[in-house]
């Protein structure tokens, strides 16, 4: 019955959703841990600008919803057009921002689903001294008592696979050498570093493996004696995570 029918217009005003991280930078998902807190607005603007209308001007009766939803389920909500310190949870989540001017259909946006992910480091250091030899730099086998690490994906350990997938790796991010105990004519002669290889097996089983220096490839009494102290990182699209 034509009678009965209603007719709903959508209103020349878009809505457009922010999400900011905790240091106020545009939220990007492929950064977020679980456990870190956001920022949400949903903000009314001029259609294909971001040019924003303030609320104040809409009509009167105007309504907003934001909602945060993980793996299907609403776990926060609001109705207000901004919620703060929103902790995001593991799982798939996204970020639903929804307007009501009474007597037009809603404007609802929402962001991409996304996975929070929490980066951790595994390291298995033995009791005994991890000891190497200069004259035996460059053999393919691992030292029965090396420093072995892992990397976790929300604690979950990683397959060598799952970090090229995720673009993450370990990094040697600082050495040092302490020799003031070397003794010995021959170990004396020492004034270049090892270099610090990163081996990664199929498991995702990471080896901190010591290398000759290229500058040193004939002469590996030249390498530096002692105890040495490295540093390693987690680290994605070069930005250390962990």
């Amino acid at each position: 019955d034509p009678a009965n029918v209603k007719l709903l217009y959508e209103p020349a005003i878009d809505l457009l959703m922010r999400a900011v991280d905790k240091n106020g930078d545009p939220l990007d998902s492929a950064r977020i841990a679980p456990g870190d807190k956001v920022d949400i607005e949903v903000v009314p603007v001029i259609p294909g600008t971001e040019q924003e209308i303030p609320v104040g001007d809409l009509p009167e009766g105007t309504a907003f919803t934001i909602e945060y939803e993980v793996d299907g389920s609403i776990v926060a909500s609001s109705d207000t057009n901004k919620v703060t310190d929103v902790e995001v949870m593991e799982g798939s989540s996204l970020f639903r921002g929804s307007m009501t001017i009474p007597g037009y259909a809603p404007i609802i946006r929402e962001t991409a689903a996304f996975t929070a992910v929490r980066y951790g480091l595994i390291a298995e250091i033995p009791e005994d001294p991890v000891i190497y030899r200069r004259t035996s730099f460059g053999k393919t086998d691992v030292n029965g008592n090396s420093i072995v690490f892992r990397i976790t994906r929300n604690d979950q350990v990683m397959t060598k696979k799952d970090m090229e997938n995720d673009d993450i790796s370990l990094q040697v991010t600082d050495l040092s050498v302490d020799n003031s105990n070397v003794t010995g004519f021959l170990n004396s002669f020492g004034n270049t570093p090892a270099d610090c290889r990163i081996r990664v097996e199929e498991d995702g089983t990471i080896y901190l493996m010591p290398a000759r220096p290229t500058v040193l490839a004939l002469a590996p009494f030249l390498i530096d004696c002692g105890d040495y102290h490295v540093t390693v990182a987690v680290n994605q699209d070069e930005t250390l995570t962990g």
